[in-house]
């Protein structure tokens, strides 16, 4: 999900968009709805710009959260800190995420390739 933040990354204030008020990030995150149609569509995962496949205020959320919970569900892959989707092509790119090693984490770094259509 490309949301514009590489013009952002820069400055951590911007780039998290934070509230003091509401402690909390405010990004935008996929609806359920939006998850299993790709999954349907046979999607092997989802990935987004910000700090996590949820939207940022997901923990004021009531389970199942969106995103995470269709994608453990289906066995997908949720990434996070996309970095450079500006750079790709709104239809016709292809995204290949290979992840870095990593013995015994619930998270890794990934190698993120594109090819972009001819």
């Amino acid at each position: 999900m490309r949301i514009g933040l590489d013009r952002r990354a820069d400055d951590s204030d911007l780039f998290l968009n934070h509230d003091p008020q509401d402690e909390g990030a405010h990004n935008p995150g996929p609806s359920p709805d939006c998850i299993d149609d790709l999954m349907d569509k046979g999607a092997f995962g989802w990935g987004t710009q910000h700090l996590g496949a949820d939207a940022g205020m997901v923990v004021r959320v009531s389970l199942p959260i969106p995103a995470h919970t269709p994608l453990h569900r289906d066995r997908c892959f949720g990434l996070a800190s996309v970095t450079s989707l500006d750079q790709l092509s709104p239809k016709g790119a292809v995204f290949i995420a290979s992840p870095v090693r990593a013995a015994a984490k619930t998270g890794a770094n990934i190698w993120a390739l594109a090819r972009l259509p001819s």
